[in-house]
């Protein structure tokens, strides 16, 4: 299906353990609904070299037949597509991938006001295309 993550339970969000380690983070899962107070620290996050999945099935890539190159500005999008957390160009915004579900965090983070802007990091365009993004948190 496209999906990488640990296989188990933790990778979604109010399971303990099997998050990606970021600067900051502190460790396991909280509240179950995301509904408790004030733990915004999760997503005033910078992530670095997060490859994307699914590039090769993206918009991006089914209308140029290749990867955005490296530099290209990139976000989150606000909106969840096909019920996964996208990824898009910021200047036309294409689809260019998917976060893999150990990020789904984000979506939570996103609806209390945060958004997520980058660039791509790396990409290639070979016989699986791939792209890496460099990720920096910012509250509206």
């Amino acid at each position: 299906m496209g999906s990488s993550g640990t296989n188990t339970f933790s990778d979604y969000p109010g399971s303990s353990g099997g998050r990606p380690s970021e600067k900051g983070s502190g460790g396991g899962g909280g509240g179950g609904s995301g509904a408790g107070g004030g733990k915004s620290d999760k997503c005033d996050v910078t992530i670095s070299g997060l490859a994307l999945e699914e590039v090769a099935l993206s918009e991006y890539f089914s209308a140029h037949k290749k990867t955005p190159p490296d530099k290209s500005k990139v976000r989150v999008r606000e909106k969840l597509v096909d019920g996964r957390v996208a990824v898009e160009t910021e200047s036309g915004g294409e689809v260019i991938g998917y976060v893999p579900t150990a990020y789904n965090y984000l979506r939570q983070c996103v609806s209390q006001g945060w958004s997520y802007n980058g660039e791509v990091s790396k990409s290639s365009s070979g016989k699986i295309p791939k792209a890496q993004i460099d990720l920096a948190a910012s509250k509206k």
